[in-house]
């Protein structure tokens, strides 16, 4: 059987997504304390909240890149147990070497902590939810082969005006009674927003996704609005509402920005390039390195000091690009080596297990 060979456009989105997401913990988690406003680094301020926004942009991005070839493809366990192995691989090893090399900076796990609710040391709240995206996949494939292309498009609106709109709104107006989470938003129900889009996107190809030349501008706009957005709401009152509703994942800013990359990309045609599909395989273990629990602290608030570059605005964004850029590479030799030495053994495993999964469906 003749393996399919990824397209290079969407290895190098995901790349890039990838480095997004990066750069956006380089703010989030780093040392330089964003969150109050400070006359005095209002610049940086304005680097620091458009990092977060530009990262869950690179969240929406990953996701649809995903979504849109799994949209028109049957549910198999593989891809969840996949997933499962390599988390449960990442986490258990990097909590080990942690505790071993680095003792100074965290406490052991008590064993009870340890398993649960999940047997997992570090909780990545992304693998959660893309898993349950994918356990909701056939349900998905079905609204998506079912409706018709104006119903499913008032589908997506509603969800858009639900988890993107109200959410927010509801956030910067909180008086209302039983206000909190009105909407039921959770990271797991806008991935399946998101893989809608997508879906909409691969079946019906709608003719303002196919131009290079307008979806390039399209994503433009939408990254220069969230700059306009945050220099006017940079100033003391009302710098809680824009670090309140910037930093969340379902900020419509975001979405415009991640949902017009993705089609950009998609326009983008440089073929098969087999060292770009390569290191993109490694982009879900950046993520499981980088992000893990203990890792996290080590590196933004020990090993990289974002306070040491709050000057100005251009000290501060390019340290991040540069600490986020070594992070980033370090991040894929590790992958890659793991790919190397353990890959062949983690693949059996995940292929017996999905194998067993896969045979309730069959007739004994």
């Amino acid at each position: 059987m003749k393996k399919y060979k990824r397209l290079s456009n969407f290895e190098l989105l995901r790349i890039l997504s990838m480095f997004m997401i990066l750069i956006h913990h380089f703010a989030y988690h780093g040392t330089f304390n964003g969150q109050q406003f400070d006359m005095h680094r209002a610049s940086v301020q304005v680097v620091y909240n458009y990092l977060l926004i530009i990262g869950k942009a690179g969240v929406v991005a990953f996701v649809l890149i995903g979504a849109y070839f799994l949209s028109d493809k049957k549910f198999n366990f593989n891809r969840p147990v996949n997933l499962m192995i390599q988390t449960i691989f990442y986490s258990f090893v990097i909590y080990y070497v942690v505790i071993t090399w680095f003792p100074n900076y965290i406490e052991p796990i008590k064993n009870v902590d340890m398993w649960l609710p999940f047997p997992l040391p570090s909780n990545y709240w992304f693998v959660i939810s893309y898993i349950v995206m994918l356990f909701l996949m056939p349900i998905l494939n079905m609204i998506l082969n079912n409706f018709t292309q104006q119903k499913l498009l008032l589908i997506i609106s509603f969800l858009f005006l639900i988890w993107n709109v109200f959410a927010i709104v509801g956030n910067i107006f909180p008086g209302k009674i039983d206000n909190i989470n009105f909407t039921n938003y959770t990271e797991s129900n806008y991935f399946c927003e998101l893989y809608l889009i997508a879906g909409y996107i691969r079946r019906y190809n709608p003719n303002w996704s196919n131009s290079l030349f307008i979806t390039g501008i399209s994503f433009i706009i939408s990254a220069i609005l969230p700059i306009l957005l945050i220099i006017s709401l940079n100033n003391k009152n009302m710098y809680n509402v824009l670090t309140q509703n910037m930093a969340v994942l379902n900020n419509p800013f975001s979405l415009f920005m991640g949902v017009t990359l993705f089609v950009m990309f998609k326009n983008i045609n440089i073929g098969r390039i087999s060292i770009i599909n390569y290191i993109a395989n490694s982009m879900f273990g950046v993520y499981l390195i980088h992000d893990n629990s203990f890792v996290r602290i080590i590196l933004w608030k020990h090993l990289i000091n974002s306070q040491q570059y709050i000057q100005n605005w251009q000290s501060y964004l390019l340290m991040g690009l540069y600490y986020s850029f070594l992070v980033f590479i370090i991040c894929i030799l590790i992958d890659c080596l793991k790919r190397i030495i353990f890959n062949k053994a983690l693949n059996y495993v995940s292929n017996k297990l999905s194998y067993r999964f896969n045979k309730v469906d069959c007739n004994k």
